[in-house]
């Protein structure tokens, strides 16, 4: 073992491919399922272990968007209609309008 006692020496790196098998790289993940690939880990020269890296998968599910209308409206012909919509369950930083 190293001096420090540290048998990893490093935090080990990562990349995801995304279903078409191409490097994901991007901040933003949108449902569906990727590889996780690891890599770049080091161990202490004089440790007896060997690093045998495995896919790992990340699922990430879609998260439900609720939007409602008014279920009836009285309208006089000729006149404009206006009425609202109501939208629940946007994530983060989303809206109507994103």
């Amino acid at each position: 073992s190293s001096a420090a006692g540290r048998l990893i020496l490093n935090t080990p790196k990562y990349s995801l491919k995304d279903n078409s098998g191409n490097i994901f790289n991007s901040s933003i993940i949108n449902a569906g399922q990727y590889e996780i690939l690891a890599d770049s880990l080091e161990l202490d020269s004089s440790s007896n272990y060997w690093i045998d890296y495995q896919i790992g998968y990340l699922n990430v599910n879609p998260a439900p968007l609720n939007v409602s209308a008014p279920t009836s409206l009285n309208v006089v012909y000729g006149d404009s209609i206006e009425f609202n919509i109501d939208y629940s369950g946007f994530k983060f930083d989303d809206n109507k309008d994103s």
